[in-house]
């Protein structure tokens, strides 16, 4: 996606990959701080970032991912489905609210994403940290 330079004004200092960090064990570890301030205003990331991710039907797809956007650096890429996130199914908004509200009023600082990339399923493990 190409931005123009009106677009880029409005995000100064918009850089996701300073706040995540990719462990030796795999694990994607992302800033507490960086994590609460999304939560309490999610604006910036429809607003700096291009990565989406889309309802399909009954699945999340996500799209439009790129090198330095949020969902890259947390592991995501193109065409990954969102199957669901510590065992909790996700298939429609509600329960996407649902399931991470409860993780995160619960205190919860790991999230274990079930996707499916190519057919496959896999697990990427987020830790707040």
């Amino acid at each position: 996606m190409v931005m123009c330079e009106e677009e880029l004004e409005l995000c100064p200092g918009w850089s996701p990959s300073s706040y995540i960090n990719v462990a030796p064990s795999g694990t994607v570890e992302v800033d507490e701080a960086f994590a609460d301030s999304l939560a309490d205003d999610p604006s910036d990331l429809g607003r700096c970032d291009g990565g989406r991710i889309v309802p399909q039907g009954s699945v999340f797809e996500v799209q439009r991912t790129q090198p330095g956007e949020f969902l890259y650096e947390l592991g995501l890429r193109d065409g990954d489905v969102i199957v669901g996130v510590n065992g909790k199914p996700l298939s429609s908004y509600a329960e996407v609210a649902v399931a991470f509200g409860d993780l995160y009023l619960g205190g919860s600082t790991t999230f274990r994403l079930e996707i499916l990339r190519g057919g496959s399923s896999m697990f990427i493990v987020i830790e707040l940290v």
